[in-house]
């Protein structure tokens, strides 16, 4: 819980809950520990559950010890032979990588480095990414690199980007008694970093092309798959990006786009090639690049205006974030880095969307954290409504454990805000952090306004419960004004917002409260400042 503060080693019951959620979450551990972590139960509930006493048992033994080694590992494999159901090269096994881990962990590099850089010397690279995803990151400190992106996708990503597609389209059918003929994917940089292109994946697998590496592991090519040999028809997908996957990956921009003018053109009936049907159909109404599939904003820009624009507070209604959303993502990114403004296409390819979805790839955020899930998937969702309608069908694709977990946009918001912003061990542990904590909250509480603006997914109750948390709960009240008086000021006009714009049926003695607090919190700043 809390922000992470550089140089700080954990202590012995944050390494216990580190590890726990490492073993029982990461897809990144070698085959022999997840095979032992296995034989605690038939699921990951079980697992957890079954295996803390062995763990804390291991962790209490080896912190007992100021240097680990071969012989001290198998004296405490020996002595819990007996006590649990593994054998003692199990056991070896475990409470070698589990030392090996902590010794990465004790052994942060964050604070000689940095004065180490200052001076300027020499960073040793590692991996960077999340710590319970990918555990190989400790010790952290180091020079973070990503990845090379001629390995993107790779074989995993590509196989568990495969089984999200598949979840969605065999979810809508059951459903809807029919395919899905358009769907759209939200790209972004870091997340496929972290996950070798799972979105990628996911892309591939709709289109029905399958990722291959005849010549060298450092060129990807593409393979047709026939029709007879997929579970669905060819979708029609929409990819939107942000600036920084459009910097860092013009390869895959190239790929995706070579992907789909494989299938555009196949001699396949449109029932069962929707790629290809969106193109004959954009062609008759004379849309601009009716073969362009992947959008982003101009050259030179990074993302959108709509976190400004929300944070801001000024907009008279939800139009102004549709304009916004329109303006800056109707750029079409084509082959050979050719880019042109395809307003027309862009828009005809959003009217038709079946489902829209987002990989969730880390522990470390949720849909509720981050702005940018309101601005590129939530922008994309309302601009959808406006055009076609309806109510978009949004997925969010949970990628950050083992098992994938897809859920709708309405189930993810309500998990993030009971497990993170209304979550009062959570706030208390931002709280410790003097100012920055409090900035933390407010923008969490800011990022729910932003994803009722542009999902209309946010229930009544979390704002009902919001207002329970920091103004009813006076502890946590007087902590987050001590904290930091200016973030309970934008809490309050979000809230406030949120009642005058529609997304709250606030009691009006709810309102009355809120407007007294932030009077008497502008009546300390004029009287200070």
């Amino acid at each position: 819980m809390g922000l992470h503060v550089l140089g700080k080693n954990y202590c012995l019951e944050e390494k216990f809950d580190l590890i726990l959620m490492i073993l029982i979450n990461s897809g990144e551990i070698p085959s022999t520990i997840e095979n032992n972590v296995s034989k605690f139960g038939i699921n990951e509930k079980e697992q957890s559950e079954n295996i803390k006493e062995y763990l804390m048992n291991i962790i209490e033994k080896l912190s007992s010890f100021v240097e680990i080694n071969k012989n001290i590992v198998k004296k405490i494999s020996k002595e819990l032979e007996t006590e649990y159901d593994l054998t003692q090269e199990d056991h070896y096994l475990m409470i070698e990588w589990i030392g090996n881990l902590l010794n990465r962990m004790d052994n942060s590099m964050e604070m000689s480095n940095i004065i180490h850089a200052l001076e300027g010397g020499y960073i040793e690279p590692g991996l960077g990414g999340d710590p319970i995803r990918s555990p190989h990151i400790f010790p952290t400190g180091r020079n973070s690199f990503g990845f090379d992106p001629r390995l993107i996708p790779n074989t995993t990503a590509y196989r568990r980007g495969g089984e999200i597609a598949e979840k969605l389209i065999q979810n809508y059918k059951k459903e809807n008694n029919k395919w899905p003929e358009t769907v759209s994917v939200v790209l972004w940089a870091f997340e496929t970093m972290k996950t070798g292109g799972e979105t990628v994946g996911q892309i591939f697998n709709y289109l029905g092309v399958r990722a291959v590496k005849n010549k060298s592991i450092w060129t990807t090519e593409l393979e047709v798959i026939p029709l007879e040999e997929l579970n669905h028809p060819r979708i029609n997908v929409i990819t939107t990006i942000c600036g920084i996957f459009r910097d860092t990956f013009p390869y895959i921009l190239d790929l995706i786009n070579q992907a789909v003018e494989l299938v555009v053109d196949l001699d396949e009936p449109l029932e069962q090639n929707y790629v290809k049907k969106s193109a004959v159909e954009l062609r008759e109404q004379n849309a601009e690049n009716p073969e362009a599939r992947v959008f982003g904003p101009p050259p030179g820009k990074y993302n959108t205006n709509l976190t400004d624009i929300i944070s801001a507070g000024q907009w008279e209604n939800e139009k102004e974030l549709i304009d916004d959303y329109l303006n800056n993502m109707s750029y079409a990114y084509m082959r050979n880095q050719k880019v042109k403004r395809s307003v027309k296409t862009f828009s005809e390819n959003i009217r038709k969307i079946n489902l829209m979805s987002q990989i969730r790839d880390s522990s470390e955020y949720h849909v509720t954290d981050l702005d940018h899930y309101y601005e590129f998937t939530g922008g994309l969702a309302r601009t959808y409504e406006e055009l076609s309608g309806k109510k978009a069908n949004i997925y969010i694709a949970d990628t950050s454990s083992k098992k994938i977990k897809v859920d709708t946009i309405e189930k993810s918001i309500k998990e993030g805000a009971i497990t993170r912003t209304l979550n009062p061990r959570w706030i208390k542990g931002l709280l410790v952090h003097k100012y920055h904590g409090g900035q933390k909250i407010a923008e969490k509480v800011e990022n729910i306004l932003g994803l009722a603006a542009t999902t209309h997914s946010v229930d009544n109750w979390i704002w009902d419960k919001s207002y329970e948390q920091y103004f009813e709960n006076e502890e946590i009240r007087e902590a987050l004004i001590e904290n930091n008086r200016f973030a309970m000021m934008d809490i309050i006009k979000n809230m406030l917002q949120a009642d005058q714009r529609g997304y709250w049926d606030a009691l009006e003695e709810k309102i009355d409260n809120l407007k007294k607090l932030f009077l008497e919190l502008e009546n300390w700043v004029e009287m200070t400042y």
